[in-house]
């Protein structure tokens, strides 16, 4: 039997249970062909709507043999719940499942509320046992069955104590939902800015018709390549000469931000890599990143120089250009998509050859109007910034209290919530 709890470390009115006795499959199938919507079980989204998560159909044309998960009820895939893929349905009107998920409900809900066992199976400890138990014995099977999760030991607290730990969790949890959707509208914010900034910009100028779309009378149409330059070793730099360099790898290169993360290693332990120089732009060329968004400034490195992965274009601005302006325009959706149909190579294997790159025309403005743009760009993004940060901390929050409440080391029992 799995079990990572003891009696002995629990209030006296908890119990360790065996799951299998509060928890019961369910096989129900859609033999009537009922016109259910077809969900999928992510480790990130939970329950999602089966062609939202693929993006297109992939279930059958015959749903007979898909299960039915109604409300309050579990489901998982057996193959992937070792990631996380276990969630409990919420929706009033029941859905499907493919014919491989694991699906179960709690037969006592007087004695162990759904809720509850949902987050108790979401702890990093109940995880791990997941894992656990999902690992090969012998074999190279790496599922759960519904046997091995009835096997759990769990603690049981008394319901009414079960419902309040619910509730708190719920509650941070729905102030993490709030950031979420505070985020998301600011990001919704910074696009719409940045679509009027670069075909507005700054000054109130009349705007003129130009071959990439109407722009102010004083900004210009240029390639990219004669205001921009890509970043070339000086002849006379010696890397052997140095203990350590900055190496910034492709996982480092993030979507959209500063100071990418870089690791000091010796020369002879970088087998390959583009020079770059501090204020460089790191642009990805590969696909997906390049058409993910994968761009990086570099601002802070011990030294004016360091080594980047091969899959990345390193941009240096010139008296004329602004880095930061390039940063903030490679951003806007059309500009990336227009460069990623140039992309070269085969589906899978494509990459944004430097030449493309540098006749790129894009629109320029005077300079001090390219800073004025960036400030005001930079600014939307430190509101992300902070927002993202208390989104962090209510993470955090959240999973200090589930770990303190499921195994009573915080106790809600006598507190009184309206």
């Amino acid at each position: 039997m799995n079990t990572i709890v003891s009696k002995s470390k629990l209030p006296a009115d908890w119990e360790v249970v065996r799951l299998g006795q509060y928890i019961e499959e369910k096989k129900e199938r859609n033999k009537n062909e009922l016109e259910l919507p077809v969900y999928s079980v992510s480790n990130i989204y939970g329950f999602i709507l089966s062609e939202e998560f693929f993006d297109k159909r992939v279930y059958s044309k015959n749903l007979k043999a898909y299960k039915v998960v109604a409300q309050h009820e579990f489901a998982y895939n057996p193959a992937r719940v070792n990631v996380g893929s276990l969630a409990l349905f919420v929706e009033d009107k029941s859905g499907l499942v493919s014919p491989m998920y694991v699906v179960f409900k709690v037969k006592d809900t007087d004695s162990l509320s759904p809720s509850f066992l949902y987050l108790l199976l979401k702890t990093p400890r109940y995880s791990k046992m997941i894992k656990s138990a999902s690992a090969s014995r012998g074999s190279v099977r790496k599922i759960l069955s519904f046997d091995d999760l009835a096997d759990f030991q769990i603690p049981l607290p008394p319901l009414p104590e079960q419902q309040k730990i619910v509730y708190v969790l719920d509650a941070i949890q729905e102030a993490i939902g709030a950031q979420e959707r505070l985020i998301e509208k600011t990001k919704e914010l910074k696009r719409a800015v940045m679509a009027k900034l670069f075909r507005e910009g700054t000054r109130g100028e009349k705007l003129k018709k130009t071959e990439i779309g109407e722009i102010p009378e004083d900004w210009e149409v240029v390639r990219l390549g004669e205001v921009y330059k890509i970043t070339h070793q000086p002849p006379n730099l010696d890397f052997k000469n140095f203990k350590s360099i900055p190496f910034i790898p492709m996982e480092e290169v993030g979507f959209g931000n500063l100071n990418p993360k870089y690791y000091m290693k010796s020369f002879d332990e970088i087998p390959s890599g583009v020079y770059f120089e501090k204020g460089d732009l790191l642009l990805a060329k590969i696909t997906p990143s390049f058409e993910n968004g994968k761009q990086s400034i570099v601002e802070d490195i011990p030294l004016n120089f360091g080594i980047a992965t091969t899959e990345i274009i390193p941009i240096k601005q010139t008296p004329k250009s602004n880095t930061y302006y390039l940063f903030y325009l490679l951003q806007k959706n059309d500009v990336r998509n227009s460069l990623a149909e140039s992309m070269e190579g085969t589906t899978g294997r494509r990459r944004l050859s430097k030449s493309v790159l540098l006749n790129f025309k894009i629109p320029l403005p005077p300079f001090p109007e390219q800073q004025e743009i960036v400030e005001i760009l930079q600014t939307i993004d430190q509101k992300i910034d902070i927002e993202q940060k208390k989104k962090a901390l209510y993470e955090e929050l959240f999973r200090a209290m589930l770990e303190k409440l499921m195994t009573a080391e915080l106790r809600v029992k006598d507190i009184e919530f309206e």
